[in-house]
């Protein structure tokens, strides 16, 4: 029997309920009727760019094909590192290029710094650096037009090897430097041991099971492995040999690993640590006296552009 709530109707004296049959992906009409209300009452406001300060000219148009005035020019400052307030419209050109001019300018910078300069890789560049002003593009025609290298901290110096100067140097992050060596030890652990700018050891490793072309860099003091020599390097490596070089590296810097990804406190943190070196390569023609004064030179001038260039704080960690 049917318990009844007082004030309630039995099931068969209640009306029937009424129900809508909304198809999938519609709205009910009222929900509907809401929308377009709400959409009646938006304004649609038009945008206009910003018009340029009073104390500033209007930026000018240059009818050089590959320069964009709203664009930042990728430019470097003294110190090397990009600067976004200089403008493609103050790198006015002497000259005119065209698209496949600015891919025979890169092809060349390219060589030089042992990239790839394969031209579908070069025309990639190119066009990434027209649209974006993204790569290393204004570098290569600022090269080309003053002969200066504005990324001879990176890798090679491009100025130093188009006019085969008697002595060079290589800037170089080594590889493998995360893993232990042959008696279980730390590399990284093994250069933190080092000094400032020590001398380093390098050798050939033609027996190695991964890559017979490997370059091993060592501590002379002990022998203990510190990394390899990164193998897109090793090819202008080669090309130095054969030109008659000789190498002898020189530890620059021991970056310390990411805060974020390998925080201080956790366990083998400093085992992700980058070793960075930088490697002379001379003729030996060249002599003794002028070898060390142009590791001298170089060690002031990083040392005067790096102000973080004392990494032995990291031993504490």
């Amino acid at each position: 029997m049917e318990t009844l709530l007082p004030g309630a109707q039995p099931a068969e004296d209640r009306p029937p309920r009424q129900t809508h049959k909304v198809r999938k992906g519609a709205m009910r009409p009222a929900v509907a009727a809401r929308n377009a209300a709400a959409k009646a009452s938006y304004r649609i406001i038009p945008l206009k760019s910003p018009a340029p300060p009073e104390n500033r000219a209007p930026v000018a148009k240059i009818p050089f094909p590959y320069i964009n005035p709203h664009q930042p020019h990728p430019n470097l400052d003294s110190r090397g590192f990009p600067d976004s307030l200089v403008s493609r419209r103050q790198m006015a050109r002497s000259e005119k290029y065209s698209f496949d001019k600015l891919v025979e300018i890169y092809i060349r910078y390219a060589a030089l710094k042992g990239w790839s300069t394969r031209r579908e890789v070069a025309e990639d560049k190119v066009d990434s650096w027209l649209t974006s002003s993204i790569g290393p593009v204004g570098i290569a025609i600022s090269f080309h037009e003053e002969g200066v290298d504005h990324l001879s901290h990176m890798g090679i110096d491009a100025g130093a090897r188009a006019k085969s100067d008697s002595i060079q140097h290589i800037m170089v992050t080594l590889a493998g430097t995360e893993y232990p060596n042959e008696d279980g030890s730390s590399r990284v652990a093994a250069a933190l041991t080092c000094e400032p700018f020590e001398v380093l050891g390098f050798a050939h490793e033609p027996g190695n099971q991964y890559d017979p072309r490997a370059f091993r860099v060592f501590r002379r003091l002990t022998g203990k492995r510190l990394g390899y020599i990164p193998r897109r390097v090793v090819p202008s490596l080669l090309d130095y040999d054969r030109d008659g070089f000789v190498f002898t590296p020189m530890l620059a810097q021991i970056h310390e690993p990411d805060r974020i990804m390998y925080p201080p406190g956790s366990p083998d943190r400093l085992k992700f640590a980058q070793i960075e070196i930088v490697l002379f390569t001379f003729r030996l023609a060249a002599g003794t006296e002028v070898i060390d004064s142009y590791a001298g030179k170089w060690e002031e001038d990083y040392k005067a552009e790096t102000p973080d260039w004392d990494w032995r704080h990291l031993r504490n960690q």
